[in-house]
Formats: structure tokens, sequence, C-alpha cells
């Protein structure tokens, strides 16, 4: 069966599965620190995408467009950008 998810919702369902709250509680305007998602989680949540998607993830161009200040959305953009 293929999903009918877009990348960008896909991508929404593994962050929300990391942080153990659904899809709808996801905010995506909230900071990346805010949500407790620290560099070890991003890891964590590129290699499930990777995995899920069976796609690689470039993670050198995705950490160019990361900081503290990075939001959900913006996490989920990048990912979605840098999946090959």
């Amino acid at each position: 069966m293929t999903s009918t998810l877009t990348l960008k919702d896909q991508l929404r369902e593994i962050i929300a599965e990391h942080l153990r709250v659904s899809t709808t509680d996801l905010q995506e305007d909230v900071l990346l620190e805010a949500t407790g998602l620290d560099s070890l989680a991003v890891a964590e949540i590129v290699v499930a995408a990777e995995q899920r998607l069976v796609r690689p993830i470039d993670t050198a161009r995705l950490s160019t467009r990361l900081t503290y200040q990075t939001t959900l959305r913006e996490f989920v953009d990048a990912l979605a950008a840098t999946v090959s």
C-alpha cells in the first residue's frame, strides 16, 4: 500500500512520534528548543526519516539550515528540502 501523505506530512508524523504527540498537537511556529528537540533528537529523527522514506537525507545541507531559532515548520521544510 502506498502512502497518500505528502513528504512534509510524513516528516511531521515522524517528528510527532518522536515527541510522543499527535500530528494535530504539533505547533509549527514553536522553536525546536521549546519542543525539547536537541541535536541528538534531530539526528534520531533524521535516521527515522531515512528508514521510513527509504531515501537519504543530506545531513551536511540540513545542518546549515538549523539554528537554535529554527521553528518546527522550518525544520520540516529543511528536512524536506534535503531528502534525496
